[in-house]
């Protein structure tokens, strides 16, 4: 559980990250892709509050923000598009999560992916609340420090 990812597993999951992220860039949106965005957008949070990756938490809270602002327009009856802020969010988005997959840990992963497993089934029962909205730290709380994985 001490090794890192496959290289083939981190390459899938980076190409689906991207391609979903470039799907809607080329106009090509979907409800499909949308999800994949919100996949890959908490799993990179979950690994981030394990200490994997630099960041911040307005990243993942705007990413949040844009994502629903495009499924609110999607649900209106508008195209499945990114405005130009959501695209740049979702980008940096996508580029850390590509890093966070470089250097985490099998077992690390593994509790990430199962608390994102639950949390996906929380918030289609909960429907409605921001999941990011209701887990914002108290002004000033640290998370983590970022880990340093060499292998």
């Amino acid at each position: 559980m001490l090794l890192p990812l496959p290289s083939p597993f981190v390459s899938d999951r980076s190409l689906v990250a991207h391609l979903a992220l470039s799907s809607f860039q080329s106009g090509h949106g979907n409800q499909h892709l949308l999800y994949q965005l919100i996949r890959t957008t908490y799993l990179s949070y979950l690994m981030w509050m394990e200490g994997v990756g630099v960041s911040d938490y307005q990243l993942f809270y705007n990413a949040e923000r844009e994502i629903e602002s495009a499924a609110s327009l999607a649900a209106q009856g508008g195209p499945w598009t990114l405005s130009e802020s959501a695209n740049c969010v979702l980008e940096n988005i996508v580029r850390l999560y590509d890093a966070q997959l470089d250097c985490i840990s099998r077992g690390v992963f593994v509790t990430c992916h199962a608390k994102l497993e639950k949390l996906l089934g929380t918030l289609v029962v909960r429907s409605g609340t921001a999941f990011l909205e209701s887990e914002r730290p108290p002004e000033g709380a640290a998370r983590p420090p970022a880990m340093a994985i060499d292998f």
